[in-house]
């Protein structure tokens, strides 16, 4: 594991300078990881549906049983590169998915956007920075100039984009210089300010303090200066559901930002507002999933508010949350789901001592959590629980599944007892599992009668 701790704290750096401060001054002790054996039992029948990618291309749909496994979603190609999609979530109801993808990157202020579809596969829609742009043309237009700016910025080759347009523009502004792009026929988002982004590769630079609304009919002057090292991998990523399905949280950029976008956003509300109201970087999170715990946020949080990893449970709204379980300052978190009863939460993570990870159940108020696989030389990454609480589908993989070591990894999910027995192979070539149960679709009413009734022919003998 040489090496690797270090590689992980990387993808957190942004978070460390903030909150120096509370980190020298909290000493939190780590947990030990029991390693308790798993126990045996008789497995029933599992239940449900369960959503997984394939290839980072495919959505799928399949019976917890294993039968009727269909491809409900492809990704499409963007010109000649293939886009992804990642992260599918069941809405709490089963009437709708949400997923992460980035088919619309250069027509979006984000690298990934959120997505929601039904079931079936149809009824696509944009959570975040909505509408589709298959649906501008049923909005006003306007035409925008944008006054591109290069401040300081080595590359010269930007694609810049406007929301509301059609299609987004390259343009070569070298280093201290400017340039005009004109797009036509802006869709304007009534009362929204649609704020210009300029793209080179994975970095994104924003009008940041914009404040200005396109008015319909005529020409609107916008500025955008390119300066500073921008944002690099700009995306939402992770949806979660709220248990009334009223609101998509989900993450955003390399800092693990969490938000909270609407169900059904207004045209141009780009991501919503924050999800928690203080410094934190939940890198993993989940909504309660009773009633009762509806309010409640519980994530996985790196290095913002703690000198370890730990788990904070937190209700919306609050100031501050409850560090529930310490994960150690060299600990990594690959998944995390909420028990459906909501007296505890499973997740994977590797200590960073060996070339592993493995699957770990906490119930609130315990000392210590209880280990349910035994891997030395292969990782648990990615996991989602039965809706009866009884089973769990996780990914296993003989590579570390952290996305910048291996970013084309191709697990495997297998299932087991939530007890951490009867261990078996699920389906292969499958990752990011989300286990629900979708809604329930009435059949057509059968065809009216003919009003004329047809006998057969009877033949006299």
């Amino acid at each position: 594991m040489s090496g690797k701790p270090s590689l992980r704290l990387g993808l957190y750096a942004k978070q460390v300078a903030s909150f120096l401060l509370v980190l020298t001054m909290l000493n939190l002790p780590s947990v030990v990881h029991a390693a308790t054996p798993p126990v045996q039992e008789d497995a029933a029948q599992p239940t449900g549906s369960i959503l997984y990618v394939r290839n980072a291309q495919e959505l799928h749909l399949v019976r917890a049983d294993g039968t009727k496994d269909h491809t409900i979603f492809s990704a499409p190609k963007v010109g000649d590169v293939q886009s992804i999609i990642r992260f599918p979530a069941w809405r709490p109801d089963g009437a709708e998915i949400g997923f992460a993808s980035d088919m619309d990157r250069a027509v979006s202020l984000l690298q990934s956007d959120i997505f929601a579809i039904k079931p079936d596969g149809s009824g696509l829609r944009a959570i975040s920075d909505p509408p589709l742009k298959s649906t501008l043309d049923s909005f006003p237009t306007t035409s925008v100039v944008v006054h591109v700016t290069n401040v300081n910025v080595g590359d010269s080759l930007f694609i810049i984009y406007v929301p509301g347009a059609a299609d987004a523009q390259s343009v070569v502004v070298p280093a201290g210089k400017s340039k005009n792009v004109t797009f036509d026929k802006v869709a304007v988002f009534a009362g929204k300010v649609q704020t210009p982004v300029a793209i080179n590769g994975i970095t994104r630079w924003f009008c940041t303090f914009c404040t200005q609304t396109l008015q319909p009919g005529t020409t609107n002057d916008v500025s955008l200066d390119i300066e500073g090292s921008g944002y690099d991998n700009m995306g939402a990523s992770r949806p979660v559901w709220r248990r009334d399905g009223a609101e998509v949280d989900f993450i955003l950029g390399e800092a693990c930002t969490a938000v909270a976008q609407p169900n059904t956003p207004d045209p141009g509300s780009a991501w919503g507002g924050l999800l928690l109201g203080y410094a934190s970087a939940p890198c993993f999170l989940d909504r309660g999933p009773t009633a009762t715990l509806s309010d409640q946020v519980l994530y996985w949080d790196k290095l913002a508010i703690l000198p370890n990893g730990a788990f904070v449970k937190v209700q919306e709204g609050a100031k501050q949350g409850d560090v529930v379980l310490d994960t150690g300052y060299f600990g990594f978190v690959y998944g995390m789901d909420w028990l459906p009863d909501g007296s505890g939460f499973l997740y994977s993570y590797t200590d960073g001592s060996c070339s592993c990870s493995n699957v770990y159940a906490y119930s609130f108020g315990a000392q210590e959590p209880t280990q349910l696989t035994h891997f030395t030389d292969e990782y648990a990454a990615g996991l989602a629980i039965s809706p009866d609480g009884k089973y769990v589908l996780f990914e296993r993989s003989a590579d570390d599944p952290n996305p910048v070591l291996n970013p084309d990894l191709k697990p495997d999910l297998w299932m087991m007892d939530v007890s951490g027995s009867n261990l078996k192979l699920f389906v292969q070539n499958g990752r990011d599992p989300a286990w629900g149960q979708a809604a329930q679709t009435s059949p057509p009413p059968p065809a009216p009668l003919s009003k004329d009734v047809y006998l057969p022919e009877v033949q006299e003998r």
